[in-house]
């Protein structure tokens, strides 16, 4: 549109407007106009410019402080990701090498390694857990074992042992003079503990490039300060040398105090700068970058000089604008109200038409853009409302399909919850996602976490064949990667996708297009993947992705609580195999009943839920010979009698058991045939194994008190495998049947030791009692013989004193045979049986004898019992045969801390310690042998004629 003074009209209004000389006889009111328009346009364009000039600076001030911060922060940020790369390059080497592990010469290497990747490295060493250095390296020196020392009080050490990352203080290197710091980290080995320490000494080469290298602005700078505020990286190294301090700058103060800063100031280079600072994360350090304000103001002094320019020229232009104005501002303005009352009626599409060229036509211009625009805005949103109906029609297809996937899941997570079987809990979820995603096919495959081999747990619509393929070759393809990494993967393509190369072809033969890859993971732990296979092309939107993984986290839900519920099922039937062990093993002391028994409870856990057919687990149990140096086979079951001769002696290391036996640790083979060909170094199978067809081994030592008693082993033929905590349950159970195996053996020799004192306690009886009775009465024969001829008299009274002592030795052969009847106290008490002696010798010989029990009775463990009671019989034994004596009394008394069994009688005495010794005393040394058994002591009064009294005492079993 043209500028130009309004088109001539030929109406009266036109020509009067027209008129020159009426206005000029109202010069006046257009030289006010023209002189207020003037004045108000000269005032408003000063306080603009003053305002503008204002504003500006301070933007210029804003934009230039933010602009040195984010300098600063950029700065910071490259430094510490360079410190961070140095920190990780060390980890990696500490971590994923098993730097602790290794030798001295491949750490050496691996170090080497390190220095020839990363230039920034002037020393690295690696500190064993001891503070010893094991090995020192550096591009500049070649270190001998001489030169390693022991940096036991080092900081460094002290620190990164304790777990933390040390950063010292800065320093300049004695190699390469740079300045460098000393960065130490902790080496951990699998089980996370620090086993040494790796230090290295890093130099600011490439921290220097780094501040050099920046721009700020055309003469700006940047450097670096620690954290006492001394220079230590700046493009002249003059200054860094001489480790200048700059504290004294506000933003280096400001950095040491902790608080943010951006002022103006004179600077490193003394001149006037603006300076921000940023600390190094990770570090002690902070970045300052310093830009001369001169630079920083230069482009808001040149815009005040063209501001200038504009201003004076603004006023020219008012003032003749004010005197164009006052000559035509009434006919414009009365054209712009006609069209305005127009426009307001309605009438969008009318135009106002005005050539004056000036704001008044900008106006008319306003008035019809913004008719115009209006007029678009009602198309619009007459348009947007057509849009809004269709979206909200889009958005309710949508809340359907979300509200039918969310009540799929809500039905698999109520299926998860009602069953704990995993074969319906997978079908659950495999049917309801395959129905939402529109997949053909689905599988869910599980990693076993022991072999890393992977099971096919639910196949749907897929062949075994294409299923085997997957689970051997899972490694070579993304499945892999998948359950490692645990995210999900879509294959468009799969038949023709590089990355299922080893799989094409029986790809191709299923007839898939599509796969989605879902990682079944809970935790920290990595289950196995779920599948969906579809027919024809697919890519999966978000959305759909995000739906997959929720199925796919539902199923590992399913997983997770099955495992959880066979575990615990796992558990209480090991526990409960275990108390079957033990109560068949307690049952009795007879050792191959024992073994027997043990053996067949062992074979029955194994067996069961596993495979029909018993033959396919079988056992046996091997115990150590007298000599300790081999293996003899004392229970089986399953092995066939050819095999049993060849196997039924073993030498220690001799086959799987022997080789348990020797090493006293248990020994779980999962394939015999594979550990043959891998370990035949370490231990070879019997042969009798190989021949056998036995698949899988598992034994365990039978151990108690540090002592290996002979070895459990279970070997299974088929596809049957044991598992390690089959072979933890082995374990258990060979330390029960080893205490059963020990008790035994404990049994047997009591009953051997029992007979044996049997046997002298006889032997003795027969001594003292039988073999003085037959040696008198030989004595007493003889001398008959002698005198027979010449003093008959002498004689008779020879054979009345042998038929007196025959019987005597006859009644002591009948109290001996007594004795070896079953004693009383298989059916009595100990004092039940005590009184019953006493009473059947009351009246014997005009003998008195009387029992007295004090205190509350308890009983005895057996043996102390049998044995008190022997040395009781003794005891009234000698009282009836050599006392003379007319009264004897038994007293057993029950006191807190012993028991006291006494035995006393009023006869002649006189029963010494050289008589015990010389001739046993009357039964006393038996006696005593007896109290020693109890742990008792056995104490005896016999003055002459005045009666003996026997005492024993037998401490409590805690007193012992």
């Amino acid at each position: 549109m043209s500028v130009s003074a309004p088109a001539p009209r030929t109406d009266p209004e036109q020509r009067q407007f027209a008129r020159r000389p009426r206005l000029r006889q109202r010069s006046g009111l257009a030289w006010r106009i023209m002189a207020l328009f003037a004045i108000f346009a000269v005032a408003l364009l000063i306080i603009v410019g003053v305002a503008l000039t204002f504003l500006s600076f301070r933007s210029q001030q804003s934009a230039v402080t933010r602009t040195q911060r984010e300098i600063a922060k950029r700065a910071a940020l490259d430094v510490s990701a360079f410190l961070s790369s140095v920190e990780q390059s060390l980890l990696i080497v500490a971590q994923t090498q098993n730097l602790a592990d290794l030798g001295p010469s491949e750490q050496r290497r691996a170090l080497m390694q390190l220095l020839e990747a990363l230039s920034t490295f002037d020393e690295l060493t690696y500190v064993d857990a001891l503070g010893q250095e094991r090995v020192k390296v550096s591009p500049y020196h070649t270190f001998t074992s001489g030169e390693l020392s022991v940096r036991t009080d080092d900081v460094p050490f002290r620190r990164a042992m304790s777990g933390e990352l040390y950063l010292s203080a800065v320093r300049f290197s004695n190699y390469s003079g740079q300045p460098s710091v000393w960065l130490a980290l902790p080496v951990s080995d699998l089980r996370q503990e620090t086993v040494g320490v790796l230090i290295a000494l890093v130099n600011f080469h490439e921290m220097w490039n780094i501040v050099t290298g920046l721009q700020v602005g055309e003469s700006g700078y940047a450097y670096v300060v620690d954290e006492d505020g001394r220079l230590i990286a700046y493009h002249d190294i003059s200054p860094v040398l001489r480790r200048e301090n700059l504290s004294s700058l506000p933003t280096v103060a400001a950095f040491l105090e902790g608080q943010p800063s951006t002022s103006e100031y004179v600077g490193l280079g003394n001149i006037r700068v603006i300076g921000a600072q940023t600390p190094i994360a990770g570090t002690p350090w902070a970045v300052v970058a310093e830009l001369p304000t001169e630079e920083a103001y230069a482009g808001l002094r040149r815009m005040m000089g063209w501001l200038g320019l504009l201003l004076l020229s603004a006023i020219v232009v008012a003032a003749g604008t004010g005197r164009y104005l006052a000559n035509y501002i009434v006919y414009p303005i009365e054209v712009l109200q006609a069209g305005a009352a127009v426009i307001g009626q309605g009438d969008l599409s009318h135009t106002i038409d005005l050539n004056t060229g000036d704001e008044i036509e900008a106006l008319a211009e306003a008035f019809n853009t913004m008719s115009h625009n209006l007029r678009r805005s009602r198309e619009e949103i007459e348009r947007w409302n057509r849009e809004l109906e269709a979206l909200v029609e889009e958005r309710t297809a949508e809340l359907q399909s979300a509200n039918l996937q969310l009540q799929a899941l809500i039905r698999v997570s109520q299926r998860i919850n009602a069953a704990l079987a995993l074969p319906d809990a997978l079908e659950a979820v495999a049917n309801a996602s395959r129905i939402v995603l529109g997949a053909g096919r689905s599988a869910v495959y599980l990693l076993d976490p022991e072999t890393e081999r992977l099971d096919c747990a639910l196949a749907q619509g897929l062949s075994p064949a294409y299923v085997k393929v997957v689970q051997q070759f899972y490694r070579e393809i993304p499945g892999g990667e998948v359950i490692d990494s645990r995210r999900p993967l879509v294959i468009r393509d799969a038949a023709n996708d590089p990355r299922l190369s080893a799989i094409h072809d029986s790809v191709r033969r299923e007839g898939y297009r599509s796969v989605a890859l879902l990682p079944l993971a809970h935790g920290d732990e990595s289950l196995g993947m779920l599948t969906f296979y579809h027919e024809e092309e697919r890519d999966y939107s978000a959305q759909d992705l995000e739906l997959a993984q929720s199925f796919a986290n539902q199923a590992a839900v399913a997983i997770k609580n099955a495992r959880l519920f066979d575990a615990i099922s796992q558990r209480a039937a090991e526990l409960s195999a275990l108390y079957a062990v033990t109560s068949t093993v307690s049952q009795s002391l007879n050792l191959d009943e024992v073994l027997d028994g043990a053996l067949d409870e062992v074979l029955t856990v194994m067996r069961a839920d596993r495979s029909p057919d018993d033959s396919a687990c079988i056992g046996w149990i091997y115990l150590m010979d007298e000599e300790m140096e081999a293996l003899t086979l004392s229970a089986y079951q399953g092995i066939d009698a050819g095999q049993t001769e060849q196997v039924r002696r073993l030498q220690f290391g001799e086959g799987f058991s022997g080789r348990v036996a020797q090493s006293g640790q248990p020994l779980l083979v999962r394939n015999i045939h594979d550990y043959h060909s891998d370990h035949h170094s370490e231990v070879a199978p019997h042969p009798a194994a190989l021949q056998g067809g036995l698949r899988s081994f598992a034994g365990a030592p039978l151990e108690t008190k540090g002592r290996i008693l002979g070895v459990l082993g279970v070997a299974s033929r088929g596809d049957r495998q044991f598992t390690r905590r089959e072979t933890d349950l082995l374990s258990s159970i060979g330390r029960q049947i080893a205490i059963a195996v020990e008790n035994a053996r404990l049994y047997d020799q009591s009953r051997e030791v029992a007979v044996l004192e049997e046997r002298n306690r006889l032997a003795r009886e027969i001594h003292d009692t039988l073999a003085q009775g037959l040696t008198g009465i030989v004595v007493q024969l003889e001398a008959a013989e002698r005198v027979a001829v010449k003093r008959p008299e002498q004689a008779a009274t020879a054979l009345e004193r042998a038929k007196t002592l025959a019987r005597q030795s006859l009644e002591e052969a009948r109290r001996s045979l007594w004795n070896l009847r079953p004693t009383p106290l298989e059916h009595l008490s100990l004092s039940e049986a005590l009184d019953q002696e006493v009473v059947r010798l009351d009246g014997r010989n005009g003998l008195e004898a009387h029992f007295t029990v004090v205190g509350a009775e308890r009983r005895l463990p057996s043996d102390d019992e049998l044995n008190l009671y022997r040395i009781a019989q003794e005891a009234l034994n000698n009282v009836h045969k050599h006392a003379h004596a007319n009264t004897v009394s038994v007293e057993l008394a029950f006191n807190s801390s012993d028991l006291q069994l006494t035995v006393a009688d009023d006869g002649i005495g006189d029963v010494d310690a050289s008589q015990e010794c010389s001739n046993g005393g009357l039964g006393l040394v038996g006696m005593r042998e007896r109290a020693h058994l109890v742990d008792g002591e056995l104490r005896t009064e016999s003055p002459p004629h005045e009666g003996t009294r026997i005492t024993v005492v037998v401490p409590t079993r805690d007193q012992r």
